[in-house]
């Protein structure tokens, strides 16, 4: 039972972990880009970071809920 919770409390903070460097690592491109082309809006590369980003976290939320499952499956 305490492997469980231990298994639980991991899948949770490394899905949050995960979620919050892949915020901090777009964040730090887009002012990256941001600063190289001030007079120039690049909407397709701003788009593709939002698609890419928007698929992680779905990804992520996946397989946090699938880790859920399991656990909780394997208590019956």
């Amino acid at each position: 039972m305490k492997s469980k919770i231990i298994l639980l409390v991991y899948s949770f903070f490394s899905a949050f972990f995960s979620l919050f460097f892949m915020f901090v690592i777009f964040s730090v491109i887009n002012n990256i880009e941001f600063s190289q082309n001030i007079f120039k809006i690049d909407i397709i590369n701003d788009f593709i970071l939002d698609v890419v980003y928007i698929k992680s976290v779905v990804f992520l939320t996946i397989l946090f809920f699938v880790t859920l499952y399991f656990v909780y499956r394997s208590k019956l």
